[in-house]
């Protein structure tokens, strides 16, 4: 079944460069934006799209609490000044894609980013144009997963879609075990009984239950993965 409008929840990470092994790459790949930026691109025609972007390829808040010993509202705080950071790239590289976008914080952000509201998103949405949404929920202590689904339930997304690296959620670490399997499917109280948290926050997924709204995690680096996950096809693994 075809979603008519839907959250996509973009991790910093994607646009990271890709590496191998534990060597650090640069936080922005031009390879990264341009494939993401193309899928994107192929969206509004058959849905409304409100994209979530993280800011996990610049800084986290959790790490500046352990490495500088920062108080956690300030490393939050830090962390949501990131994910404005990568609005704007994504912002404007879709608008070079010739894509009617217009970015939104939920954080103020002076004269460059406009202030998050679900009634000016749902106007902008009613005019197929793609809403990015910075700053997570503007609150310390939520994640960027968890603000999807917020934003989800604000503006009436029958699906939320988690674009990462990865096919989708495994039974293992496909990363330390070569025979993970795909889970095409899982329900919410199985994702809370298995450890699948690095791919997706376990608050994110009870407020998904909470607010009866699936998630959908897909390979946002597959040509074609993004418009056939709106287009209700079996990709990847749906939480719902």
């Amino acid at each position: 079944m075809k979603h008519p409008r839907i959250v996509l929840k973009i991790t910093g990470q994607a646009l990271e460069e890709k590496t191998k092994g534990k060597q650090k790459g640069t936080p922005f790949d031009l390879r990264a934006l341009n494939f993401i930026t193309k899928e994107i691109s192929e969206i509004p025609p058959f849905a409304d799209l409100l994209i979530v972007i993280g800011g996990g390829n610049l800084v986290r808040g959790s790490t500046l609490i352990k490495s500088c010993g920062t108080t956690p509202p300030i490393a939050d705080s830090i962390g949501m000044a990131a994910t404005i950071m990568n609005g704007l790239l994504l912002e404007d590289a879709l608008k070079r894609r010739g894509v009617d976008v217009t970015l939104m914080s939920a954080i103020p952000f002076g004269s460059l980013v406009g202030t998050y509201g679900f009634r000016e998103a749902l106007d902008y949405l009613g005019k197929r144009t793609v809403v990015i949404v910075a700053g997570g929920t503007g609150n310390s202590g939520v994640t960027t997963d968890t603000a999807a689904l917020v934003r989800a339930y604000e503006i009436g997304a029958s699906l939320v879609i988690k674009g990462t690296k990865v096919n989708g959620v495994c039974d293992c670490d496909p990363v330390k075990n070569p025979r993970a399997r795909l889970l095409s499917e899982l329900s919410y109280r199985d994702f809370f009984a298995g450890d699948f948290g690095p791919i997706l926050d376990i608050t994110a997924v009870a407020q998904a239950q909470v607010k009866k709204i699936p998630i959908r995690v897909i390979n946002l680096f597959k040509a074609g993965n993004l418009k056939r996950a709106v287009m209700g096809e079996d990709i990847g693994t749906l939480i719902s």
